[in-house]
């Protein structure tokens, strides 16, 4: 019974998998996942932070005089226990490049509510990750071929409250700090990919309960989804 429930769960994910995959009004681009010129974007994701996750997220593009605001929403779910949907992380924001050239910076603020059992009790945080990314378009084939950018990526989150209850609160009990590189890949307005490797550093105050984390973890995800029309206006 257990194995039979099992594969139901697979054959669902598998299911919803391949829906983002070739929905007819899908169109990419992402704030952790990859640059491009779309409208809407469902993407898909595999996550290691400590652990593996992964991850279900929707873009949507705003263009704005010469630049655009992406607007995000993703959920991410850790392996080990993805069916029971009890531990899970949302995050909601906005990513915003400053200019259209080669050379570029992009901008973003994000929202990361976690939930997780921690030593036998339920710990929620709420953190707000305000990122820079300068990069650099590697490729861009004016016949629709291969768009890609690069780029450093240097975040600074820090955890505005944790609680775990109604009577136990913690105030900005952790300062987060990462950086890495980001690598993406746009084909021929189709198929967009990205990889994502960073290190994270972590202050916690002296009155946090939230567990120390070592520090320096290499941590990474990568992003996938389909892109079909431009929808520029």
């Amino acid at each position: 019974m257990r194995k039979r429930k099992r594969l139901t769960h697979i054959i669902f994910i598998i299911f919803i998998f391949a829906l983002l995959l070739t929905g007819k009004d899908q169109q990419a681009q992402s704030y952790y996942g990859y640059q491009t010129i779309g409208k809407h974007t469902f993407l898909f994701s595999l996550i290691w932070q400590g652990e593996p996750k992964i991850g279900f997220g929707y873009i949507n593009r705003i263009y704005s005089g010469k630049t655009f605001n992406d607007l995000q929403v993703e959920l991410r779910f850790p392996l080990r226990n993805i069916y029971r949907f009890s531990d899970y992380e949302a995050i909601a924001g906005i990513y915003k490049p400053l200019s259209y050239s080669r050379a570029f910076a992009g901008v973003g603020g994000h929202f990361r509510w976690e939930s997780n059992k921690q030593g036998g009790q339920r710990v929620s945080k709420l953190s707000l990750a305000v990122t820079a990314i300068p990069s650099y378009v590697y490729a861009a084939d004016i016949n629709d071929g291969i768009y890609g950018t690069v780029g450093i990526r240097l975040t600074y989150a820090p955890v505005i409250f944790a609680t775990t209850g109604k009577d136990n609160w913690n105030f900005f009990p952790q300062h987060k700090f990462e950086g890495g590189l980001h690598f993406d890949m746009h084909i021929e307005r189709t198929l967009g990919l990205a990889i994502n490797a960073n290190t994270s550093y972590y202050i916690n105050s002296k009155k946090s309960f939230l567990e120390e984390v070592e520090n320096w973890e290499i941590e990474g995800d990568f992003y996938m989804g389909a892109t079909y029309f431009l929808d520029r206006n």
